[in-house]
């Protein structure tokens, strides 16, 4: 609308050099497959300041970078990231012919170059995580998640930041818990 606008018109340089944008699923789009190094890179080009990408280990507790549980989806084979080797997986394409990236290659060209928020989507991987971490030197790093992900992580001195897809009443978490790794966390009202 016309006062939406005027409004907009007036947003300072300042508050506007303030927002972060940040890559989705590496910034992942209709010319490259999500989750990929070609979308990381793509994300940065675009003027990402930041890259989320989704984490979750294979049979060989290896970590890799893939959003969906299974393969069907990206892939268009019916299985699980849990249930398939990082050798298997690293023989894989994706539709669009890109690969599913480990957490290592993602840490090696990118670790330095921007911040990244590792969305962990599995539960137990805290050690082969913060080795990997430790071992990159990765220091612009958030961990979300989940949770009873996050709540692995909240005394690593790594930041975190809750993901929640909740519908209306359904929140059950333990509120003081909350409060106490969210300082920012005020109150959570019902409507």
């Amino acid at each position: 609308d016309i006062q939406g606008e005027k409004v907009n018109k007036k947003i300072s340089s300042e508050r506007l050099q303030k927002i972060k944008v940040i890559g989705h699923r590496g910034g992942g789009g209709i010319e490259r497959e999500e989750n990929s190094l070609e979308a990381m890179e793509r994300g940065l080009r675009e003027g990402a300041n930041a890259l989320e990408i989704d984490i979750r280990k294979t049979r060989d507790a290896k970590l890799v970078v893939h959003h969906d549980a299974d393969m069907k989806r990206i892939i268009g084979l019916n299985k699980r990231i849990e249930d398939l080797s990082s050798e298997e997986i690293e023989k894989l394409k994706t539709k669009a012919g890109t690969k599913i990236p480990s957490l290592e290659e993602v840490f090696e060209a990118f670790g330095k170059r921007t911040s990244l928020i590792l969305d962990v989507k599995v539960r137990g991987i805290r050690p082969e995580l913060m080795k990997l971490i430790k071992r990159y030197k990765i220091r612009n790093i958030a961990i979300i998640g989940s949770y009873d992900i996050i709540t692995e992580y909240k005394d690593s001195g790594i930041p975190t930041g809750l993901t929640a897809l909740v519908a209306r009443n359904a929140l059950r978490f333990q509120f003081d818990e909350l409060a106490e790794m969210f300082p920012y966390i005020e109150s959570i009202r019902e409507r």
